[in-house]
């Protein structure tokens, strides 16, 4: 009797134990069919960006708590998952927002015009082998390092921008690499500052397809020429040869 109570016993704890895996397989399926959901700032930025219009975090608007955006918002927002006509047509012009997560838009291809324009990001932002079909610019925008983390803020390695790059007035805190990057428009850069440390300085060297501000054209002796961005200094990346102009 006692061995049959115990074998009943075993095989409904097995049964709960299988029910309970069930149950919760529907739930992650679920969860993972549940579309992303935006706070009032996301609400405020897709309505105004819906309407076609320049979206600024710096000024009032329903729910507002701060400034700060999701960056997985952005990175579905410039990946293209909230489809619409008009997002299509005018792009993706944001101002003022605050982002204190790292950011990761990387190897993915970017549809729209992008503006992120007089931005803070807190922590490290990373485009790396992303495709912008159209312009792309982090103008006034402000990129910093947390304490005892590595100095450079910014990855732009193995970018393509087919219209212009725009990084005129932003300010780094030590480098921004962009090793392998390809501008079909142009880089256009200047007063970009770094807050680099006293006597370090690096140079961005780009492919440059086409001509235009922020590039100068330099030939050294025995070396074929470079495109040499003229921040001066926060900035490295490996030499390419220019197109001639």
């Amino acid at each position: 009797m006692h061995t049959l109570l115990g074998f009943l016993s075993f095989c409904a704890t097995r049964v709960l134990f299988l029910f309970g895996l069930a149950l919760l397989g529907q739930s992650l399926c679920r969860a993972q069919d549940v579309p992303y959901r935006v706070g009032p700032a996301e609400q405020y930025v897709l309505r105004g960006l819906k309407n076609g219009e320049e979206v600024d975090l710096d000024r009032p608007f329903p729910g507002k708590t701060d400034q700060r955006l999701n960056p997985v918002f952005l990175e579905k927002l410039l990946a293209g998952s909230f489809k619409d006509s008009t997002i299509e047509r005018r792009g993706i012009r944001i101002h003022h927002a605050v982002f204190d997560l790292p950011v990761f838009v990387s190897h993915v291809t970017v549809p729209y015009e992008v503006w992120l324009n007089d931005c803070t990001f807190r922590e490290e932002v990373d485009f790396e082998g992303t495709h912008f079909e159209k312009d792309f610019s982090l103008e006034h925008s402000r990129f910093e390092t947390p304490p005892g983390e590595p100095a450079e803020s910014l990855s732009l390695t193995n970018l393509v921008v087919k219209g212009d790059l725009v990084l005129r007035r932003a300010s780094f805190q030590d480098s921004a690499d962009v090793t392998g990057s390809s501008i079909g428009g142009r880089l256009i850069g200047d007063e970009a500052q770094s807050r680099a440390r006293a006597g370090e300085t690096a140079n961005a060297r780009l492919i440059a397809s086409g001509g235009g501000t922020g590039l100068a054209h330099r030939a050294d002796t025995n070396t074929e020429p470079e495109c040499i961005f003229h921040a001066r200094k926060g900035f490295r990346g490996a030499p390419r040869p220019c197109d001639s102009r």
